[in-house]
């Protein structure tokens, strides 16, 4: 049997776990949305359509009529709705939820929607549009969808709180129910624990796009307008840095899983874990991710 000579005893090797994303999507075309399911079984992906990755069954089903699809998101019950720009009407758009047998529109919006966002209860639904916000509401009684809230301002990201509050990016100033409630400027929103909500405060010269806390909120991905995909723990620490890849946007399957969208229509999955610190990034300037609280 081979011995360690005395003299090589006290040296430890740190072998640093390094991620190996994989590929679980490739069309040809940009990446513009990626929407998991709360229980992680199914990713949404929309490129030129509209697909959906069955990923404990690797299966794919693709969404008919979902040309010209802007936005998607599931609620917690799993129900997936998804925006498309209107053929009818070009300067709106419209909204449907889909089931695999049978996807219907449930309402027509005054302008393309850009982002889409679930209440907690799911009985309405904000959106981000090309030339504001709109919040609908469904009715029991009717059975119908109806427009609770529009307006034509400036915004560029929305989201539901634990508490079902709506809160709004409006010219980079923070609005919850429509009060004003911090002098930050933010571009997107990404909530963390229940009360906590992270701004874009990195040390990074770049325009955030998406922002995604993992389930657990211990991991917060990011990728940026020149195509930076990071993720930091809450401390703050990069434990996952590529620089201008084409990543355009983000999400979470779970708390250990990120899904990343990129320009040449391929999505990643990367593992994450708190060792997979790149050495050439240990001493680069850490994310101020001292969330932003609001109590009560």
């Amino acid at each position: 049997m081979a011995r360690i000579p005395p003299e090589l005893a006290h040296i430890v090797v740190d072998f640093a776990f390094v991620p190996r994303p994989y590929r679980i999507h490739s069309l040809g075309s940009t990446v513009v949305s990626l929407a998991a399911s709360h229980d992680a079984r199914n990713l949404a992906v929309i490129d030129h359509l509209l697909t959906v990755h069955h990923l404990h069954t690797k299966q794919i089903s693709i969404v008919p009529s979902s040309n010209n699809s802007t936005a998607c998101e599931w609620s917690r019950d799993g129900v997936l709705a998804t925006a498309i720009r209107d053929p009818q009407y070009s300067q709106g758009g419209c909204v449907f939820v889909w089931t695999p047998n049978n996807p219907r529109v449930i309402l027509r919006t005054k302008a393309p929607v850009l982002q889409l966002r679930w209440s907690p209860n799911g009985a309405a639904l904000a959106m981000v549009t090309e030339s504001g916000y709109e919040v609908w509401g469904f009715t029991p009684p009717s059975q119908q969808w109806r427009r609770r809230a529009c307006a034509f301002v400036g915004a560029t990201a929305c989201d539901w709180d634990a508490e079902g509050r709506l809160w709004l990016v409006v010219d980079g100033e923070l609005f919850v129910d429509g009060r004003r409630a911090c002098e930050y400027r933010l571009g997107v929103l990404a909530w963390g624990r229940p009360g906590e909500l992270a701004g874009v405060l990195f040390p990074i010269p770049e325009t955030t796009i998406c922002a995604r806390w993992s389930r657990d909120c211990r991991f917060l991905a990011i990728a940026t307008g020149e195509g930076h995909f990071v993720v930091f723990t809450r401390g703050g620490n990069r434990i996952i840095d590529r620089a201008r890849v084409g990543a355009t946007c983000v999400e979470w399957l779970g708390s250990r899983r990120v899904a990343v969208g990129y320009v040449d229509g391929d999505v990643y999955v990367w593992p994450v874990d708190r060792r997979a610190v790149p050495s050439s990034q240990k001493k680069r300037p850490r994310a101020i991710l001292a969330a932003l609280s609001f109590a009560g």
